[in-house]
Formats: structure tokens, sequence, C-alpha cells
């Protein structure tokens, strides 16, 4: 089955217990969050990182978890930056 970021970022969110403000405070408005957990957009590397860790979510556990795809262009966008 294929997961999602949007649905990665949403299973360790409820997992944690915390909000969605809680998460994206001080990264971007909590619309874009919602934005990123339903999949209407994905977020940039730099996000998508912060929010692992104010998750506490270690990115091992992410790339044991994503597709080829997103994490393929995970790797893309880090490598523009």
């Amino acid at each position: 089955m294929r997961v999602t970021t949007g649905q990665l970022l949403k299973h360790f969110r409820i997992e944690k217990e915390m909000t969605a403000k809680e998460i994206s405070k001080g990264i971007c408005p909590n619309s874009v969050m919602s934005e990123y957990e339903n999949d209407v957009k994905i977020p940039d590397c730099l996000s998508f990182c912060f929010f692992m860790e104010r998750m506490g979510v270690l990115p091992e556990r992410f790339a044991i978890m994503a597709t080829e795809e997103e994490y393929g262009y995970f790797l893309w966008k880090e490598s523009t930056l």
C-alpha cells in the first residue's frame, strides 16, 4: 500500500497526540499544514524535517515508510537548497 507524505504527517501527529497547530507553529500557517496532511501540497524538505523533529520522529523511521518516489523528491529538494 502506498503511503503519502501527508498520511505520514497525520499518522505521526495522531500517534504523538499533538494538534496540527502545535506542529506547524512557527513553521507554516495551520491552513498549510492541513493542505500537507490532505495531500493538496507536498512540504519542502526543511519543513518536513522540522515537523518530524517537533514530533520526536527519527529520520530513519520516515525513510523506511516513504515511497521511493517521495524519498526521491525529498533528496532532490534537499540538493536544490
